[in-house]
């Protein structure tokens, strides 16, 4: 019931000011140097705004933002974080870096686990995305410093579906094994208070969805903490 943190996602707009899907872009990351202007891009509009709620008294707990693959393959990425937490004084742990399972591909690959664990040694929180599906699996639980976890959508998106009967078997299982690890989990995708209730059943403490805010920019956020403010 409470706002810990939001993650930072990208949209583009066309020509007539309409937001596009995300899958439209998906080509310009494909074009390391595009991909990484962006990340710096996104990275600089992050900060400001952390940086703006702050000075307004608002509390926007941990910020997710993901990391792409052409960053990882620069070794000035993790100097670049640190330089820009440390120059707005936003301490290094409100920054958490989701690691998609893109930067485990290609080789660049033996040296993400390097730099994941220096993004640790320096205070940033390190989170797995889009688990359970592709390359983002047991192994990296192993091998790299995970503060937290993210239950890919589709398990909760099929809780009560067709195969849900298996989602809810492999959902339940990832909770208790990030329990057993100490590490936050965080489900993915929850549209209904359905998914909800048997999430916080299973002892997910963590969600986002829909069914607790769409994508929105900062000047909706505002309001919303704002609103959580004065509540408290």
């Amino acid at each position: 019931g409470e706002i810990i943190g939001f993650e930072t996602l990208l949209r583009r707009r066309d020509r007539n000011g309409q937001i596009c899907l995300p899958g439209s872009m998906a080509e310009a990351f494909n074009d390391s140097e595009v991909a990484e202007a962006i990340g710096i891009a996104m990275l600089d509009m992050v900060v400001a705004d952390m940086v703006d709620w702050r000075e307004r008294g608002l509390d926007c707990g941990r910020v997710s933002i993901n990391a792409s693959a052409a960053e990882f393959r620069n070794r000035e990425f993790v100097g670049r974080l640190i330089e820009q937490c440390d120059r707005a004084r936003i301490d290094r742990d409100r920054l958490v870096i989701e690691v998609t399972e893109g930067v485990f591909v290609g080789r660049a690959a033996p040296k993400v686990g390097q730099m994941i664990a220096e993004l640790k040694r320096a205070g940033f929180g390190i989170s797995l995305d889009d688990f359970g599906t592709g390359y983002a699996s047991l192994t990296h639980l192993r091998e790299i410093p995970v503060d937290s976890l993210k239950i890919d959508r589709s398990f909760i998106v099929d809780l009560f579906g067709d195969g849900g009967r298996d989602s809810a078997a492999i959902v339940s299982a990832i909770i208790r094994l990030s329990q057993g690890l100490g590490i936050t989990v965080v489900a993915e995708g929850i549209e209904t208070e359905a998914q909800r209730q048997f999430l916080r059943e299973q002892g997910c403490a963590a969600g986002q969805g829909w069914l607790f805010g769409r994508p929105a920019p900062k000047a909706a956020v505002d309001k919303m903490l704002a609103r959580f403010r004065q509540v408290a």
